[in-house]
């Protein structure tokens, strides 16, 4: 019996990362709590008969690189969910598609509400 490739998803969910993303002046200087939730998807072939973390996303190593470019000032949740895109594809090769969830917390809207966000899919 043959089976097609094996097709996995890493998930990172409920981060929560402090930084200055907003075009306001207040959002500029006060700052926010931002949560962001990642799918990592990958071929996990060879990692489900070998169990190599070398065959697999190291999601402590993605953690780490979704929170270095969320800590970087930006005006967008767009310009930000980009940047997380590019580094997670550049440090890891293997990632063949994916979803980018950024979250405001506490959006200067004067309005009652969870948080505001920014998907991106690829």
């Amino acid at each position: 019996m043959s089976c097609t490739p094996a097709k996995g998803s890493i998930l990172i969910e409920g981060l929560r990362v402090f930084s200055y993303i907003g075009v306001l002046p207040q959002e500029k200087t006060v700052g926010n709590t931002f949560e962001v939730d990642v799918r990592l998807d990958f071929d996990c072939g060879r990692v489900l008969e070998n169990g190599d973390i070398a065959d697999t996303i190291n999601y402590a190593a993605a953690v780490e690189t979704i929170r270095h470019e969320i800590e970087k000032p930006a005006e967008l949740l767009e310009e930000t969910g980009g940047r997380i895109r590019r580094a997670l594809c550049a440090q890891f090769p293997a990632i063949s598609g994916g979803s980018i969830a950024l979250y405001k917390i506490h959006p200067p809207i004067a309005a009652e509400l969870a948080r505001v966000g920014f998907r991106l899919e690829w």
